[in-house]
């Protein structure tokens, strides 16, 4: 009898440091892919935060030479503020259509 109860105090003794092994594996392993997985999302979050929508109206419409999908537009984005764009809208809207309407303009 003393022979089982050595042995299955050895086993004890034994089983027990390997789980605690595999917790720490498992640790360092599970942090990197937890860091890689968040940070796009952080960066794409960040990006995004930096944009500016404005609701811009679109005071003139001019056709470019060489082009057969783009028109130089002119919008005024508010308060005072004219900005030029190109739209590849030229095959979907016609120039006096697009002339005194609302776009949305990322800034």
């Amino acid at each position: 009898s003393d022979a089982i109860g050595s042995s299955s105090r050895a086993s004890a003794t034994t089983a027990a440091p390997e789980p605690s092994e595999a917790k720490n594996n498992s640790k360092p392993k599970s942090v990197p892919v937890e860091t890689s997985a968040a940070t796009p999302g952080a960066m794409e979050t960040e990006l995004f935060s930096k944009a500016l929508l404005k609701v811009a109206k679109v005071a003139s419409v001019e056709e470019l030479e060489n082009s057969d999908k783009l028109y130089k537009l002119t919008v005024d984005v508010g308060a005072g503020e004219i900005k030029h764009v190109c739209a590849g809208l030229k095959k979907f809207i016609t120039r006096d259509a697009l002339l005194g309407s609302l776009v949305a303009v990322v800034l």
